[in-house]
């Protein structure tokens, strides 16, 4: 005769909480993250990308987000591109350590705000080393929409209460 053992039931909330690193199965439950991977909040972009309106000045200077750059592309063949009719002030270009090669974007910065604008407007979908660019500003003022209230100052500790 062969003893059959029975498998006890298991209540949900008598379950034991397993504290993980964060990489197994209670990471991806569905009810703790109810929204698919990859939605995010889209950014409407300003209206007037080139004006003074929609830029927003760094303590540096004025600094130009540039994308689409050609990973074997030099610090030489951007700041030769930008400096043609500006006065560059600094340039940043990201490498990937892996790889020695530039990570695909640069930060150009400008002392006068002129030189930045010509700058984007002259550049903005041109190639640099055969790669098509896109330049615009790196640091933008928050578009001016009815549909949310920022301020400059959140609430101190006393009035959260």
């Amino acid at each position: 005769a062969m003893a059959v053992e029975e498998e006890e039931e298991v209540k949900p909330q008598e379950r034991r909480a397993v504290r993980g690193r964060g990489n197994g199965s209670a990471a991806m439950d569905s009810a703790r993250y109810p929204a698919e991977s990859g939605v995010f909040e889209k950014l409407r972009a300003a209206e007037a990308t080139s004006s003074r309106d929609a830029a927003l000045r760094s303590v540096e200077g004025w600094i130009l987000f540039v994308r689409g750059v050609h990973e074997e592309a030099q610090e030489e063949d951007v700041m030769d591109a930008f400096g043609e009719d500006a006065q560059v002030k600094d340039l940043h270009m990201n490498l990937d350590r892996r790889t020695g090669f530039v990570k695909g974007y640069a930060l150009v910065e400008f002392e006068a705000f002129e030189d930045a604008k010509s700058a984007m407007e002259r550049l903005d979908g041109q190639e640099i080393l055969g790669s098509t660019i896109h330049v615009d500003w790196a640091f933008r003022k928050e578009a001016k929409a009815g549909d949310r209230h920022v301020s400059g100052r959140r609430g101190t500790r006393s009035n959260r209460r």
